[in-house]
C-alpha cells in the first residue's frame, strides 16, 4: 500500500498544478524539461497518509518495490507532457500524461486529466528561476508541496 501511495503522490503532484497566461512567460518554459525534487504530504486527515519523498538528481525515487523516474516537458503553446518511467513490484511502468499550463507573472496553473478516470485536475504554483513549487490541499485533506527544477 505504501508503494501505491508513492505512485499516488506522483499523480497528485501532477493533478494539483495550475496556471494563467502571458505569452512572454510561456516562452520562458517552452522547450524546458523539469525534474521532481521533492513531494511532501503532511497534516493529512488520516496521519498514515503523511509522506515525504526526495528525488535524486535524475528525477528518480526508490521506495521498496517502486522505482520511479519522472520528467515534466514543457512544449510551446502552453502544453506539455509528464513522463513517468520505472517499475512497480518488478513490473515495468511507462506513463505519459499531457498537461496545459498558463503563466501570469511568477504564478503558474497546470491542468491535466487523471489517466484512469479522465477527471481534470489543476494546481497552482510559483515559478522562481529554475524552480517551480506547487502547494495546496489535496482531495484527502493533506497539505501538499511539490517542487520541480529545470534539468
Amino acid at each position: 500500500m505504501k508503494n501505491f501511495k508513492l505512485l499516488s503522490i506522483l499523480l497528485l503532484s501532477m493533478l494539483f498544478m495550475v496556471a494563467c497566461g502571458d505569452d512572454d512567460d510561456e516562452n520562458s518554459l517552452s522547450g524546458a524539461t523539469f525534474l521532481p525534487v521533492s513531494d511532501v504530504l503532511e497534516n493529512c486527515n488520516d496521519p498514515s497518509e503523511n509522506q515525504s519523498y526526495t528525488y535524486d538528481s535524475n528525477g528518480c525515487v526508490d521506495d521498496v518495490f517502486v522505482t520511479l523516474c519522472t520528467e515534466f516537458k514543457f512544449n510551446s503553446g502552453s502544453s506539455g507532457v509528464i513522463i513517468a518511467m520505472g517499475s512497480v513490484f518488478g513490473l515495468p511502468l511507462t506513463e505519459e500524461t499531457t498537461f496545459t499550463y498558463t503563466l501570469n507573472g511568477d504564478a503558474i496553473e497546470l491542468c491535466f486529466l487523471e489517466p484512469d478516470t479522465q477527471d481534470e485536475y489543476c494546481g497552482n504554483g510559483t515559478v522562481d528561476g529554475d524552480t517551480i513549487t506547487f502547494s495546496g490541499v489535496d482531495t484527502d485533506g493533506c497539505n501538499f508541496t511539490n517542487v520541480i527544477r529545470r534539468k
